[in-house]
């Protein structure tokens, strides 16, 4: 099976926060704006908790593979 390429979720959350923005401004000063933006905030949040995950999944992916099986072994007698 071919591996999917997705857009990162910090970005989709972004994109999300951009697209409630630009409706508000057409809805500039009736309650229905005012609640996009504070739902743009909301995704504005989650893209940066999301942002925060890649990176540490990133680093995960990072580590090396190859000797993690030792840890926790009791050291060699010398």
């Amino acid at each position: 099976m071919a591996a999917v390429d997705r857009l990162p979720l910090s970005k989709t959350y972004r994109d999300r926060a951009e697209e409630c923005r630009a409706y508000a401004t057409r809805l500039h000063g009736l309650e229905t704006g005012q609640k996009l933006l504070k739902i743009a905030k909301e995704f504005d949040r989650m893209a940066m908790q999301a942002a925060a995950l890649e990176l540490q999944q990133s680093d995960l992916e990072d580590l090396p593979r190859a000797g993690i099986t030792g840890i926790g072994a009791p050291p060699e007698e010398v």
